[in-house]
């Protein structure tokens, strides 16, 4: 008996020729059998966009979660901070979120430095890279930062560089020392160089503008 060829290919048109020839019946069991991979296809379909539009909003929920938890967490430190440093508890909280990135960078979550704190002489120390804005362009160099045992040590340090201000001038933030309004206190952070970037008090009053950081002033 000659075997029969397998046909690799069959043309639409005589998968339409075949389909005429079917029985009225066949031609219902065809229909109702395609209807129902259509919907099954469809479920299935929907299903994986609800699991994957349910997995990025739980990604959300997550990243905004630990971003309100850093802010709390940092804002009561600052709070508790303030009859010491007397420095407002939103400024120092957009500083820390700024330079930190909600905690998020190295140096902020491997070595509690929430400031970008440079280290001096004998302090524990880390050497990282860092951005910095020199004549108006942004460079990486190498520096090294001081190393904390957690985040509030971070604030505690941070309040007494305000007040001691540094070396060659203990009076360099003085103008931030005491200062109740808010935006006065960040051009007093950009007018002693903190930062490099120029528009570091800007971005401090839209982080506490943003996030309602005056809740934690007194």
């Amino acid at each position: 008996m000659a075997k029969r060829k397998w046909r690799r290919h069959v043309s639409p048109i005589k998968i339409w020729h075949r389909y005429q020839r079917m029985s009225r019946k066949r031609k219902r069991y065809l229909q109702l059998y395609l209807g129902a991979l259509i919907v099954v296809l469809g479920l299935l379909i929907g299903l994986k966009t609800i699991a994957t539009n349910n997995q990025a909003d739980a990604n959300n929920d997550e990243s905004l979660s630990s971003e309100e938890q850093f802010i709390e967490t940092i804002g009561q430190f600052a709070h508790e901070n303030y009859q010491q440093s007397h420095v407002l508890p939103s400024v120092v909280t957009a500083q820390a979120i700024l330079e930190s990135d909600f905690g998020r960078s190295e140096l902020s979550a491997n070595y509690h430095n929430l400031f970008g704190r440079k280290a001096y002489g004998n302090e524990p120390s880390v050497s990282l890279a860092t951005n910095e804005v020199v004549n108006g362009e942004t460079i990486t160099i190498s520096g090294r930062f001081k190393v904390y045992d957690d985040d509030q040590a971070a604030i505690i340090d941070h309040g007494k560089l305000m007040t001691e201000g540094v070396n060659w001038d203990p009076q360099l933030y003085h103008g931030v020392v005491g200062e109740r309004r808010y935006k006065k206190a960040t051009k007093a952070l950009q007018q002693a160089g903190y930062a490099t970037d120029p528009n570091y008090d800007d971005k401090l009053n839209d982080l506490i503008e943003t996030y309602d950081l005056q809740r934690f002033d007194p």
